[in-house]
């Protein structure tokens, strides 16, 4: 699956990239998250947290692998 890597598109997603880039530090995007309600997932255990995480990135590099074979 090819890109269009045209300048035009290319800085029209920088531009979407700028517009939603909102600058933090680690205690102030604890805080967002906080807020934004992601305290459960975060309180985790991290052997699940690790499983879960491992599971979501097999299923992406699965996507991956099918995506690239459709392409060639």
């Amino acid at each position: 699956m090819a890109r269009d890597l045209s300048p035009a598109l290319v800085a029209m997603r920088l531009g979407e990239l700028r517009a939603s880039y909102v600058a933090e530090t680690a205690e102030e995007a604890r805080g967002r998250l906080d807020r934004e309600g992601d305290v459960e997932r975060r309180k985790e255990p991290l052997a699940r947290a690790a499983a879960r995480r491992l599971a979501e990135l097999h299923a992406l590099c699965e996507l991956s692998d099918y995506l690239h074979r459709r392409a060639t």
